[in-house]
């Protein structure tokens, strides 16, 4: 047996009403919305991340209450995040643009390991006997000795 609120509204349609389809998606938009809360709210509990995951074991993370300050501008841009559905209130907001900071600052770190392996390899590699106009010519060509790298 279904719960009174999980069970879909009974539609009578009459003559140049709208269709069951039209009728029941303002419904179907409210449990999505609803849903979406639900699935970020277990998301900021259980990270599903290099952060969240550690060895093989879910860490819980613990919520901690926090009071930010925003621009009048930033106001209304979280507010019509909230409002078109994308969140379900201004705490996902503020930690989904954290989250995204976060892999930011992380693939910054995995870009810079890959110039470091990049400037090992090349100075490992030797000096060259070409003329710098030699040099440049293979760069704009895209044929420098070291192209594979």
């Amino acid at each position: 047996m279904t719960h009174p609120t999980q069970r879909k509204p009974e539609i009578q349609k009459t003559e140049g009403e709208a269709t069951e389809e039209e009728l029941l998606l303002p419904w179907m938009r409210r449990k999505l919305k609803r849903v979406k809360s639900l699935l970020y709210q277990w998301e900021d509990i259980i990270l599903f991340s290099s952060i969240g995951i550690l060895k093989g074991e879910v860490l819980i993370m613990a919520m901690v209450k926090k009071s930010i300050t925003v621009t009048d501008r930033q106001d209304v841009w979280i507010k019509a995040q909230i409002k078109i559905g994308h969140f379900g209130n201004e705490s996902e907001v503020v930690r989904e643009l954290i989250r995204e900071r976060q892999l930011c600052e992380e693939r910054a770190v995995n870009d810079i390991e890959i110039i470091r392996m990049k400037l090992i390899k090349a100075e490992a590699s030797g000096f060259t006997d070409q003329s710098p106009e030699e040099v440049l010519k293979e760069i704009k060509n895209g044929l420098g000795r070291n192209a594979g790298l």
